[in-house]
């Protein structure tokens, strides 16, 4: 089960805070492609919110293509933004080996 600290928010709304938890999760591998996540109803008593904040969490999630879902079964972890972060981290270190230029 998915856990985060809703102490420290700061000024984000719940479901914004929840969102940019699973969105970090995703883009450094926590999250692998296709892992199913929480049920809205499970997460939401787990985290002791509203699932009504769970279901917007997870509708900017879908939306922004970071998971997808299958009717009945649930919400799944999207792939293409796994393999983007790997891409992106392997040509950030590439690009930072290079000698500096004076």
């Amino acid at each position: 089960m998915l856990t985060y600290s809703l102490n420290d928010t700061g000024s984000d709304s719940l479901y914004i805070y929840i969102y940019k938890c699973i969105k970090n999760d995703i883009l450094h591998g926590v999250l692998a492609p296709d892992t199913k996540l929480p049920s809205k109803r499970s997460f939401a008593k787990n985290l002791g919110v509203s699932i009504i904040t769970i279901e917007n969490a997870y509708a900017t999630l879908l939306s922004e293509g970071y998971i997808y879902t299958i009717p009945k079964k649930g919400f799944y972890v999207s792939d293409s933004y796994s393999d983007k972060s790997k891409r992106d981290n392997a040509s950030f270190k590439k690009n930072n080996n290079a000698s500096p230029q004076y």
